[in-house]
């Protein structure tokens, strides 16, 4: 074996390992995808939730539905699931209180309010309370 076919050798092994570990610290592409799509959901989910607690200050009562909320001013469409184009679930389930709720393709930080599992996960909220 020459030295050149050597270093080549110790070359390639080099860079495979770097991606290795690169992958391995960061993730995979498709992990980082999953990952933004998820904060692109929750995102949504802020607004939505700043929409409704907004109504509830001027009208002091809870939408009944998200197409409510379409007014052209604090939202001229819903949004919807990113990936799936879904709408979001909203459900009542007090006079000053709901749920939010959506699929998530992976679990997030823990510690966080809007923390959330892998699959359908729903937020109970309340409008007094902006987050």
């Amino acid at each position: 074996m020459t030295l050149n076919k050597l270093a080549v050798i110790i070359s390639s092994v080099i860079v495979l390992v770097a991606v290795i570990t690169g992958f391995a610290l960061i993730g995979s592409p498709v992990d980082e995808r999953l990952r933004r799509l998820d904060e692109h959901r929750i995102d949504d989910l802020r607004r939505l939730f700043a929409v409704i607690s907004e109504i509830y200050v001027l009208t002091d009562s809870l939408p009944d539905s998200l197409e409510d909320l379409v007014n052209g001013r604090q939202l001229s469409q819903l949004p919807t699931d990113p990936e799936s184009g879904a709408m979001y679930h909203y459900e009542v389930i007090a006079p000053a209180s709901f749920r939010l709720c959506a699929g998530f393709s992976s679990a997030s930080e823990s510690g966080v309010f809007w923390s959330h599992g892998a699959g359908l996960h729903c937020f109970t909220l309340s409008p007094q309370a902006r987050r």
